[in-house]
């Protein structure tokens, strides 16, 4: 009978790189190295909190332009919305220090779990707009009685900047 005999040599094993480390070696880190990174392909919730967001999107796009050019703030149900909406993209921009990202490798693309690197690029690329963009402009208007305020038109356009979020969840493609 033709057998195949594989033996392995202790100094065959010495060489051998364990799965994490081949992929440390190949620059792809895993999720292993934090337990504060959400997956954005693995996360039921992030699927529910994608929704959410477009939702909040949605309503940005159709509602607070015709808001911005036809309507002075007052508490009302619009403002009570829009209030609701602020909290929803605030969650956001902190949930954002947390979710991996694709990181170009010598191997194509990888999800980067380093918690340290995803902070550095999220404030070095998103975290700006989405602060701008969820500025409480017609809350300050409120609270100071400014009629100034209140009506200033261009500052309320800051809240549009809520719609290059759909370009950067265009691009993310959870």
């Amino acid at each position: 009978s033709t057998g195949v005999v594989v033996s392995k040599s202790s100094e065959t094993r010495s060489k051998r790189l364990s799965v994490q480390a081949a992929l440390n070696a190949a620059g792809i880190a895993t999720a292993a190295e934090s337990k504060w990174v959400i997956n954005p392909e693995r996360s039921y919730f992030l699927q529910k909190w994608d929704i959410i967001t477009m939702l909040a999107l949605c309503w940005v796009a159709v509602v607070v332009p015709v808001h911005v050019a036809m309507l002075d703030t007052n508490v009302d149900l619009f403002f009570m919305l829009s209030t609701g909406i602020d909290f929803i993209f605030l969650a956001d921009l902190f949930l954002q220090f947390f979710i991996m990202y694709p990181k170009r490798t010598n191997f194509g693309y990888a999800l980067e779990s380093s918690h340290s690197n995803i902070v550095k690029h999220y404030v070095k690329t998103w975290l700006l707009v989405d602060i701008v963009s969820i500025l409480p402009v017609d809350l300050v208007g409120l609270l100071t009685e400014d009629t100034d305020v209140k009506s200033m038109r261009a500052v309320k356009i800051i809240r549009l900047l809520r719609l290059l979020k759909l370009a950067r969840l265009a691009r993310a493609q959870r």
